[in-house]
């Protein structure tokens, strides 16, 4: 498994091999297609236990209870951060494979981010206490803005991670950090 991650990771679905994955490994060829019936079924096995691990680490453990959005944005961010730490070539092996247009697997890719999407999200966004938000405030929009702002910078951080490939620790960092920026940001916007 880790040598077919850092392989999809480094190259991209289109371009890696499963001989390069076997000799990797140290398995035959047999061995992994006894497992798997292709490079696709191996992919999407990978991304399915990426995305497991994910919700494990990450997903599941983001407080409902606590009602501050911005503060629940924030540890989320941090249960992240500290999951790429534990994780690196996962958390890098399912941003190539969500970001990827390989006509071969795009639409399983699609159906799948927007299972794990629809998760996140209603973790995130439930149970928010609207009194936090300034009194003249209508709420809702409030909150649409944020969800604009915070996928749309999402958006941008991916289209950046698509071109260099990976990130660093270094680079993970100053990104979280910059996140934090822009939460503090959102909370003097809308917060009383």
């Amino acid at each position: 498994m880790n040598a077919a991650i850092e392989e999809f990771v480094n190259n991209g679905y289109e371009q890696t091999s499963t001989n390069t994955i076997v000799k990797k490994a140290g398995i035959g060829k047999g061995t992994l297609f006894h497992y798997f019936n292709s490079k696709k079924d191996l992919f999407l096995y990978l991304l399915d236990h990426c995305i497991e691990v994910s919700k494990k680490e990450y997903i599941d453990l983001i407080d409902t209870n606590e009602g501050d959005i911005i503060k629940r944005f924030r540890h989320a961010a941090h249960l992240k951060k500290d999951m790429i730490t534990k994780y690196p070539y996962m958390t890098d092996f399912m941003l190539v494979a969500f970001l990827s247009s390989s006509k071969d697997i795009v639409g399983e890719l699609q159906e799948r981010r927007v299972k794990v999407e629809a998760i996140g999200t209603e973790k995130l966004y439930s149970n928010i206490d609207k009194s936090l938000f300034r009194d003249e405030m209508d709420v809702d929009k409030a909150m649409k803005l944020m969800i604009w702002a915070l996928e749309g910078y999402r958006v941008e951080k991916e289209r950046q991670v698509k071109e260099e490939k990976s990130l660093s620790n270094d680079e993970y960092k100053d990104l979280f950090d910059e996140f934090d920026d822009y939460l503090e940001v959102l909370k003097q916007a809308f917060y009383k």
